[in-house]
């Protein structure tokens, strides 16, 4: 559970030259981002689902997401799977895992509809079926420890980015004990990260709304899409490289107005698609009066920003199709100096796309 003291500013730019001063080292180089419009996610008029109304128990954490034509299904920790309709969740069902099972990322299987369930301790999957029948599938036999922190599954294969690998995407075998391909192998500094960076994930996996399988390199501002056989062509679109840095870029957007609100530009949190083209979740986004998550996405070549406030807390992962989107945020705990204290449950946005969104 997110845990946030809203501290008693008088303006917000203190506030700002607080969270300016947390951050050590130059700024990573960063183009000043493109006026923002107001939303292109809550905009849609989604589904708003409260993750306790659809029986989620109080302290359950969201952490991934996945769709299929006529399914979302959210990824709990604890361990536990909820499947709804897109059109109505109000029938649900559930996955409910060990208590320990470290369960980390899944994925729709865009051949028969079936779930894949990865864990960040081992390499190996989880595979349910349609009718609800669970098999574990061996990962491939590599050496050292970690295991898988997102998954893309593909007509072709299934793509996934390991916990710590010197490659940052793996191309692995649906039937198990099979390594078919590795990408992008990572850079060797020779150097510890500090515990900030070693959150910052730079690359991302995403299907694009043909279904094929993307990877967004944040460190190069490079997408690259997979083949039918797995060999990776870089596309045209390029969002503006975020290289390693111990520093951070921060923006702040209508500064010295009641609309105040800042953000990092470089908290780049995962990649998914729009009608208009790539689109990157950003960071959390905070003001006087409001709360909301940072969007970018490419348009004819240009960078475009939007924030999305309708969930009150940040949103934590987007996963898209060809009919729409599907969002998550986590639970958040507000603490005012006063001693007042406001819960907000976790939300899953579900939403169709319009043609020209």
């Amino acid at each position: 559970m997110f845990r946030v003291r809203i501290l008693n500013f008088r303006h917000a730019a203190t506030a700002a030259a607080v969270l300016t001063l947390s951050c050590t080292g130059a700024p990573a180089p960063a183009p000043a981002p493109a006026p923002r419009s107001a939303s292109w996610l809550c905009a849609t008029a989604p589904l708003d689902i409260a993750l306790q109304k659809a029986g989620v128990p109080a302290g359950s954490q969201a952490i991934d997401v996945a769709l299929s034509t006529d399914k979302v299904s959210i990824l709990l920790a604890p361990a536990r799977i909820v499947t709804f309709s897109r059109t109505d969740p109000r029938d649900v069902d559930m996955i409910v895992g060990g208590e320990k099972s470290p369960w980390r990322a899944i994925d729709r299987d865009p051949t028969d509809g079936s779930l894949w369930v990865a864990s960040d301790e081992s390499v190996s999957l989880l595979h349910i079926t349609e009718g609800g029948e669970r098999k574990i599938v061996p990962g491939p036999a590599v050496q050292g420890q970690g295991g898988l922190r997102q998954i893309r599954v593909a007509r072709d294969a299934i793509y996934a980015t390991p916990t710590s690998a010197q490659s940052a995407v793996w191309r692995m075998s649906r039937t198990g004990g099979r390594l078919l391909g590795q990408a992008f192998e990572q850079e060797k500094t020779g150097e510890v990260p500090d515990a900030r960076d070693a959150l910052r994930w730079n690359l991302w996996l995403a299907r694009d709304l043909d279904g094929s399988v993307v990877a967004f390199d944040l460190w190069t501002g490079e997408l690259y899409r997979a083949g039918d056989d797995g060999a990776w062509a870089p596309l045209p679109a390029r969002f503006p490289a975020h290289p390693r840095s111990s520093g951070r870029s921060l923006h702040g957007a209508q500064v010295g107005t009641s609309s105040e609100s800042w953000y990092f530009t470089d908290d780049i949190r995962g990649l998914f698609f729009t009608p208009a083209g790539p689109a990157l979740l950003g960071a959390g986004m905070a003001g006087v009066h409001t709360r909301g998550t940072v969007l970018f996405r490419l348009k004819d070549g240009r960078i475009e920003t939007a924030t999305e406030e309708c969930t009150r807390t940040s949103l934590t992962t987007v996963v898209s199709d060809s009919v729409g989107f599907a969002a998550i945020s986590g639970e958040m705990v507000e603490t005012s100096t006063t001693g007042q204290r406001s819960v907000y449950s976790g939300h899953v946005l579900v939403g169709r796309y319009a043609p020209a969104n």
